[in-house]
């Protein structure tokens, strides 16, 4: 058998224990090993425990750090590491095998992988439980739900934005919707391709999640794939599907009070935050994205100067939690401060909170997708459909910063005089609202916006001109020299 190091076409399974998020890293165990898997309920129930503690993996790395580090609102420190600063300089190459081209690749497809194991063998499961159908159904509608926000994610690192090209006619991503054998090859779709099947997938998975009725804001739920159609809606440029889509989620779903927004990054076990949609457990684990932005312990990434300069009201408790203080601060003496720091301080739990609870609860919970996000989407939606309606787009912002200041939105005060004006409001809040959450890159692409890093930044590369191959990643070395179907990004042809 030929080898295959690509990771579209290994044949894997991911196995856990039903209840807990134990998993087993993918890897290639033969044809036969996985039918077995799945031929009982208790496989396929260990399979969807699985695919989200791979996908809580996947996030909690690459997917939310690569679009902040490769943007104009962080900068890395000495202390980065190679991977994250070749990112931040975009000096990013293909045959970086222990970088992002490969990693981000081989996280996401693995995932995929898993999903598809779900999708093709879960049926086959319903003739011998057949009083467990509805549960098989629900464990397959969550791979779809998974597969599309892969397939989503694929598509942000690896493609340019869709309106790059006037028909979304420009290079997409591999389209695996099967379990994929060792001698089959995978060609690049269209981005408009990829995009179909996102929506397809995410459509697919609403109809049984609405009749299910799944609500743990750990896993997807009918509210999660409306919440991302409308984003993927928005990235498309189709206005008036994403206003709808974000006005559905936001009648359902209320913002988290500025008394708890802070709890509700750094201790999720005590408040998971009213506006969550979806964000991924991190209990009992490891966190990646808690050490790149750790304050306390020679952070790898702090907040860049250009987004500190987007805050003009000290008591936005956004802008206080890019402040970190001393031991003091958070509870250890008194309230002395022996100093004081520009850092994120989202996802920090110090460390006598993680003692005194045995460390189970100093972890961190990436979000998939939070309702804040969905009050920016629809503001972007009402500023750019055919009628815009700048008043509603405003009333949407003031929400977010009434919410942010502790203030009445009748007290917030915004001033513009057209669609470029509220465009910029929105940015700016977009900036603010949702910085190291892993959205800043795919916003400047997707608006066809230059990357201006501040003067005072520690880049080699303050400066990219949109469309700039850089943009996007390459896709990995491996992949090239494993799959004859697979097209290397422009740009990136002749990289050595």
């Amino acid at each position: 058998m030929k080898r295959i190091t690509t990771y579209i076409l290994a044949a894997a399974v991911a196995t856990g224990t039903a209840g807990c998020s134990s998993f087993l890293e993918v890897e290639n165990i033969g044809k036969s090993t996985i039918p077995s898997f799945f031929a009982e309920l208790s496989g396929l129930q260990s399979a969807y425990y699985g695919l989200y503690s791979a996908t809580f993996s996947f996030y909690d790395d690459y997917a939310v750090n690569y679009p902040d580090l490769a943007s104009d609102l962080v900068d890395t420190t000495p202390n980065a590491g190679e991977a994250q600063t070749d990112v931040y300089n975009f000096l990013t190459l293909p045959e970086d095998n222990a970088g992002y081209p490969r990693m981000y690749w081989k996280g996401a497809y693995n995932v995929v992988t898993n999903a598809n194991n779900i999708i093709h063998y879960g049926p086959n499961l319903k003739g011998d439980y057949p009083d467990d159908t509805d549960e098989i159904d629900r464990i397959i509608a969550h791979a779809y739900f998974i597969r599309a926000l892969m397939f989503l994610n694929l598509c942000n690192a690896y493609c340019q934005t869709y309106t790059y090209t006037a028909d979304a006619s420009h290079l997409g991503i591999p389209l695996p919707t099967r379990p994929i054998g060792f001698d089959d090859v995978i060609a690049r779709s269209s981005l408009k391709e990829a995009y179909a099947q996102i929506i397809e997938d995410f459509n697919t998975a609403l109809a049984t999640l609405e009749k299910t009725g799944d609500s743990d804001v750990y896993y997807a739920s009918a509210t999660a794939c409306q919440a991302l159609l409308a984003r993927v809606y928005l990235y498309m440029g189709n206005y008036d599907l994403a206003e709808q889509y974000a006005s559905e989620v936001i009648a359902k779903v209320s913002l988290t009070p500025y008394a708890e927004y802070e709890m509700m990054f750094r201790y999720p076990h005590e408040n998971k935050g009213k506006e969550t949609i979806l964000r991924l457990s991190g209990y009992d684990k490891s966190s990646s994205i808690s050490k790149l932005y750790d304050p306390s312990n020679s952070p790898k990434a702090v907040p860049s100067a250009k987004l500190l300069a987007q805050f003009d009201d000290p008591d936005d408790i956004r802008r206080q939690r890019l402040l970190h203080y001393d031991p003091a601060y958070e509870g250890y003496d008194d309230n002395t401060h022996g100093y004081e720091m520009d850092a994120c301080v989202k996802y920090y739990v110090n460390d006598k909170y993680k003692k005194d609870n045995n460390g189970l609860y100093g972890h961190s919970d990436p979000f998939v997708v939070r309702c804040s996000e969905m009050y920016l989407i629809r503001a972007e939606a009402l500023c750019n459909r055919t009628n815009p309606d700048l008043d509603g787009a405003a009333a949407d912002l003031k929400a977010l910063i009434a919410r942010a200041t502790n203030k009445s939105a009748d007290d917030i005060v915004l001033k513009y005089s057209g669609q470029d004006e509220m465009n910029s409001l929105i940015e700016r809040e977009r900036m603010r609202e949702l910085c190291f959450e892993g959205f800043r890159l795919l916003d400047l692409a997707r608006r066809h916006q230059n990357l201006e890093r501040d003067e005072t930044a520690p880049a080699t590369t303050k400066h990219l001109t949109y469309p700039d191959y850089r943009f996007v990643l390459p896709i990995c070395q491996l992949e090239m020299d494993s799959n004859p179907a697979m097209t290397q990004n422009p740009g990136y042809e002749g990289a050595e």
